[in-house]
């Protein structure tokens, strides 16, 4: 299993970025879209109105090349983009609506365009054992790829699977909960949990808690959108 370093690492192997016009669908803070305009491709950021609103406090000019929307009901016309990237976000569309979310994938790329779907996958003794203080996603992220596997018969063709990891650090866990955890209780709970977590490993291990490192298994799938189509 490859390590990777950064978000960039693994667009930049999965697509070619110059002129090409990217969505990246659950785009957060919107780090990434800035990046990929800067690499010379047009590129436009999607998420919930609410992240929306948190990015463009921390982010100036965060309203050009960003939508409000969600990934089911894309606002955008057919056959627009060469690209659209999930990281991360597939699983946190509605279980009912992850399908849709791919026919719509579907829809507005253009003929070969790609689906680069970056997903966590949760297993024991990886950055997972702090992540799940929040949430326990297991479930929905077997979903998500349930969906991904069956979305050739939507019109998306399987090109490559390929399994890499990042090292993620107690600090790591603490920026994750201070975006996207709103309640201060919550977060102050999940902080001081996944602390524990980091001691116990580290013991095990002989080193500072502090400095302990878990690897964040991502699964990355790439699908081509037929050209028949």
């Amino acid at each position: 299993m490859k390590k990777v370093e950064t978000d960039q690492e693994i667009i930049a192997a999965a697509i070619s970025l110059e002129e090409k016009s990217i969505l990246d669908i659950g785009c957060g803070m919107g780090g990434l879209v800035h990046w990929l305009n800067s690499q010379g491709a047009y590129a436009v950021g999607l998420d919930t109105l609410e992240m929306m609103g948190k990015a463009k406090k921390e982010v100036s000019g965060i309203s050009k090349h960003f939508l409000a929307g969600v990934a089911e009901r894309l606002p955008l016309k057919n056959d627009c983009m060469d690209a659209v990237v999930y990281f991360a976000s597939l699983h946190h569309i509605p279980r009912e609506e992850i399908c849709n979310a791919l026919k719509e994938c579907h829809r507005v790329l253009k003929s070969k365009g790609k689906a680069v779907i970056v997903e966590p996958v949760g297993r024991k003794g990886s950055y997972f054992e702090v992540v799940r203080l929040v949430e326990d996603e297991r479930e929905i992220q077997k979903l998500a790829l349930s969906a991904i596997k069956a979305a050739c018969r939507i019109g998306l063709k399987p090109i490559e699977e390929e399994f890499v990891f990042f090292e993620r650090t107690y600090q790591d866990y603490q920026q994750l909960i201070e975006t996207f955890v709103d309640d201060q209780k919550e977060a102050s709970q999940a902080l001081s949990a996944a602390k524990e977590v980091f001691l116990r490993f580290a013991q095990d291990r002989g080193v500072a808690w502090n400095n302990f490192v878990f690897r964040s298994i991502c699964r990355i799938n790439i699908l081509e959108k037929k050209s028949d189509e």
